[in-house]
């Protein structure tokens, strides 16, 4: 009598949920929240955990359900109108997720995470304008945020607002002025715009921006590097290797140089020599994630995918949410036919998809080989919301609708992929395909 009491109890449900979850099995721990859901469907809290689980494993129209149910027996709670507007800006359904978060906002007015939050879903959607002010408007209740100011002083400086970028990350450095990062940041702003005035710059005048800040850096090596970037991001590799190199004998053990002289030799052709610095770099940190990327850059240029992967793996094990590293892993999958792992691996991105839009693409491309066609779709869109000049993605997203049948919208994106790039080969041909399919449709809806 008593075992057929368990089965049907919401509560031992919920408490097997938590367990499965706390020891990792997921799965199971799913199977427990459906069953709670199931036998006590009044309890919000079941279709929020629920959801939540779901979210975990990539089931985003799941967890939108779930999470919707949970709002529905209750709304007044910020948290599940926080995960509805997470879920739904993962699904590329910005306008659901700006209401959700507005929801969450209008719960508690004076709460700052769903200000941040739609802040983030601007910035995914190109709109960096409306993206500061509700970071600013963030800032004016946790005026503490260093870390808030710095991605504000990041969003300025996208805008070209380079005073308001000073401003931003000078506040973030007087909050939390142990980042190295953020001192590397205004010095990276002033030496761009030194680049700026000059045809040819000259490495003198960088070195009067180095010297300007050096005391902002822990030691030398951390300043030339930053110089290094800095011409590096401009294709000056020459005067990048010279900063780098100056990093390197300022200390020999510090692996970040071996790795940027590394990288510096690759664009300059000189892979071998970078092989030989990248195997230093990890003579001295054995877990530096650059190092092994380098390395299987160089080893995928060869061609030689079994090595590129293992070294792949090492990078991604070491740091599993640098969402490149995962791109890059999922790609050498496909190269050696491990379709199963690639799709797995692209599986895994879906929770923390990029905001830049030349890496959605190149995820949507490969989603596209393993038949994640919708998962494809969304991230394209994502691409064009925040950049709408990729040739490419209007490219493909005109082979989904041709895969489709929707032939009328894939003229019209091929056709915007051709104006983007009329040197685009692969958009013209599949043009030349599509244009009378589309023609013989629109013909025959009439008739």
């Amino acid at each position: 009598m008593a075992n057929d009491l368990i089965p049907s109890s919401g509560t031992i449900n919920a408490l097997l949920r938590d367990v499965y979850k706390a020891d990792q099995r997921i799965d199971r721990a799913i199977g427990a929240a459906q069953r709670a859901t199931r036998y006590d469907s009044a309890n919000p809290d079941n279709h929020y955990q629920l959801a939540k689980l779901y979210m975990e494993t990539h089931r985003n129209g799941d967890a939108r359900a779930a999470v919707m149910v949970a709002i529905t027996l209750k709304n007044d709670v910020i948290a599940w109108h926080m995960l509805l507007g997470d879920v739904c800006a993962q699904m590329g359904m910005f306008d659901n997720a700006r209401s959700a978060y507005l929801s969450a906002t209008s719960l508690d007015p004076e709460s700052t995470a769903p200000l941040y939050a739609l802040s983030r879903l601007l910035v995914l959607q190109g709109r960096i304008n409306d993206a500061i002010t509700n970071l600013e408007q963030a800032l004016l209740r946790d005026p503490q945020n260093g870390a808030w100011y710095f991605e504000l002083g990041q969003l300025y400086e996208q805008r070209g607002d380079q005073d308001m970028a000073r401003a931003a990350y000078n506040k973030a450095i007087l909050l939390d002025g142990d980042k190295a990062a953020y001192y590397r940041a205004v010095t990276k702003m002033e030496a761009k715009q030194q680049v700026k005035t000059k045809e040819t710059p000259p490495v003198v005048a960088d070195t009067e921006v180095v010297k300007r800040h050096a005391h902002k850096f822990t030691n030398e090596a951390e300043m030339f590097l930053a110089m290094g970037d800095v011409n590096f991001e401009q294709q000056l590799y020459d005067t990048a290797l010279e900063f780098y190199q100056q990093a390197l004998a300022n200390d020999m053990t510090y692996a970040l140089s071996w790795c940027r002289v590394a990288q510096t030799k690759v664009k300059l052709g000189r892979a071998t020599d970078a092989q030989n610095d990248f195997h230093q770099a990890l003579r001295h940190d054995a877990k530096c994630v650059e190092a092994y990327v380098g390395l299987a850059t160089i080893a995928n240029n060869a061609r030689s995918f079994v090595d590129a992967l293992e070294h792949l793996r090492m990078a991604v094990t070491i740091n599993p949410n640098v969402v490149v590293y995962q791109v890059d892993l999922a790609e050498t999958l496909y190269a050696l036919n491990q379709k199963d792992e690639c799709q797995q691996t692209l599986r895994k991105m879906l929770k923390y998809l990029p905001s830049d839009a030349a890496l959605l693409v190149r995820f949507a491309e490969l989603a596209m080989k393993v038949a994640m066609i919708d998962d494809a779709f969304t991230a394209l869109q994502r691409a064009i919301n925040i950049d709408d000049g990729i040739a490419r993605a209007y490219l493909l997203i005109g082979r989904i609708y041709r895969q489709k049948g929707e032939t009328q919208k894939a003229v019209a994106a091929l056709r915007r992929a051709v104006k983007l790039s009329p040197d685009l080969k692969e958009a013209q041909h599949e043009l030349t395909m599509v244009a009378p399919l589309s023609v013989f449709n629109r013909r025959r809806d009439v008739d």
